[in-house]
């Protein structure tokens, strides 16, 4: 099956992993759809450590670190995500589209509970 990787825990063929690929695109279309901005930063805009995605949604910064279920961040990865969460953007890890347009309904909560934008909330 194109996009997913056997997954073999103690020699038992259990569901397939998604690849990392199959998750990155499945979070840039659900944010897209959604109306955020996406831009991506791996390939020519990318280096070392930073999120694979920076977006914009209701005129908040975001920087989404993609992981496939079980996939860990590396410590230069933690640490920008660290200084975007300093300087007042929103900066996470997503492991599904789903975790993704949560992050985004968290926003749109906080404006309506708020009345307001408050930067610098991680979500």
């Amino acid at each position: 099956m194109a996009g997913v990787a056997p997954h073999v825990n103690d020699g038992i063929r259990s569901a397939p992993m998604p690849r990392e690929e199959t998750v990155r695109r499945a979070i840039r279309e659900a944010l897209t759809a959604r109306g955020a901005a996406v831009i991506s930063t791996t390939g020519a805009y990318g280096g070392a450590g930073l999120p694979d995605y920076i977006a914009c949604y209701r005129g908040r910064f975001l920087a989404i670190e993609v992981k496939r279920p079980g996939g860990r961040t590396t410590e230069l990865q933690e640490v920008w995500l660290a200084r975007i969460r300093a300087a007042g953007g929103i900066a996470f890890v997503a492991r599904s589209a789903y975790e993704a347009v949560e992050a985004l309904k968290l926003i749109t909560e906080e404006e309506q509970n708020d009345g307001h934008r408050t930067a610098g909330r991680p979500v």
